[in-house]
């Protein structure tokens, strides 16, 4: 018993001396840290999509002050006025573009594009409808301001030189292809090539596996889709959707774009090419950066396959023609 009662006094005093060890060790590590400071100095941790005015103040600043890098790029001497109301070309923005078949949808949209991507705009474009090699040409000839029709081996040659380039690509796919294949390629090409600018034409081509209630609906979630793509990854989509039928006598309103109003509503831009019978203008129905809305008269040059902003003159001279 003696024995078993030193034994138990021993181990007490050992343990005892192992906790004063323990807690001399503990006040060792910790006396090097200021803890007071330590918890005036901590912040929250902060969620991704929860920002304060001093992460927008610049934002604001340029806006308010009215500075052009806030107003966006311009589209180009060609159309001054579409740059005076849209106050130029900004990435995240979701664009929708609408006009009757065969007034010249396509050729407004590679104009626009070529010129931004003139001005260093990295540019993909997606052409369902129109194949590669005839967007090209169309382009091509636009960038050289000159028809190219049976041009020499040296006329090519010299416009392909600049034209190469340019910050343009191109995808591959033709007719109807899937939205999840078009976000994947539009995903690897922010990436890979810092895209800033995609221009997919037309939506129809996208959703064509659905029909009825499906095809409003597939309409309604590939807008989605795409809006938001526009939003995550600070990319401006040009959005071509083709109008629906109705009476062609009748100029094209917001109301007239192909399926719900999802897609005016979640747009920033809606443009229309609208023709009146004695021109050809760009019509400006949505601009949501500040409300200008507006149009552009239109004069196309079918040597260069590019329009220009018709003059005072020149519309006062079809006014006059139409009294």
């Amino acid at each position: 018993p003696r024995l078993g009662t030193a034994n138990s006094h021993e181990e007490r005093e050992q343990l005892e001396e192992e906790e004063v060890a323990l807690v001399e060790r503990f006040q060792a590590e910790i006396a090097p840290l200021d803890l007071n400071r330590m918890m005036r100095e901590a912040t929250t941790v902060r969620h991704d999509h929860i920002v304060k005015f001093s992460d927008l103040r610049d934002g604001v600043r340029l806006h308010l002050l009215g500075h052009r890098e806030a107003a966006g790029v311009s589209f180009g001497d060609a159309l001054p006025s579409l740059t005076q109301i849209l106050k130029g070309h900004r990435p995240g923005e979701l664009t929708i573009f609408t006009g009757r078949t065969g007034q010249g949808k396509t050729t407004v949209c590679s104009q626009l594009s070529l010129d931004l991507a003139e001005k260093g705009i990295h540019t993909l474009w997606g052409s369902f409808e129109v194949k590669n090699i005839m967007l090209v040409a169309k382009m091509l000839q636009q960038h050289a301001r000159k028809s190219l029709a049976n041009c020499s081996e040296e006329e090519f040659d010299a416009a392909s030189e600049t034209f190469t380039e340019l910050p343009l690509w191109y995808l591959s796919y033709y007719g109807s292809t899937k939205l999840d294949d078009v976000l994947s390629a539009m995903e690897y090409a922010t990436y890979q090539f810092d895209v800033r600018h995609v221009i997919l034409d037309n939506l129809q081509f996208m959703t064509s596996a659905s029909s009825g209630k499906d095809l409003f609906s597939a309409l309604d979630n590939s807008i989605h889709r795409l809006r938001t793509f526009a939003s995550d990854h600070n990319v401006h989509i040009t959005l071509v959707i083709h109008p629906r039928k109705d009476d062609e006598s009748h100029l094209l309103t917001l109301s007239s774009v192909f399926g719900s109003a999802k897609a005016t509503q979640e747009s920033d831009n809606v443009i229309i090419l609208q023709n009146s019978g004695l021109i050809k203008y760009l019509d400006i129905r949505k601009n949501r950066y500040d409300g200008t809305l507006g149009f552009v008269p239109l004069n196309f040059d079918p040597k260069t396959l590019r329009f220009r902003q018709m003059t005072p003159e020149e519309l006062r001279d079809v006014e006059e023609t139409q009294e």
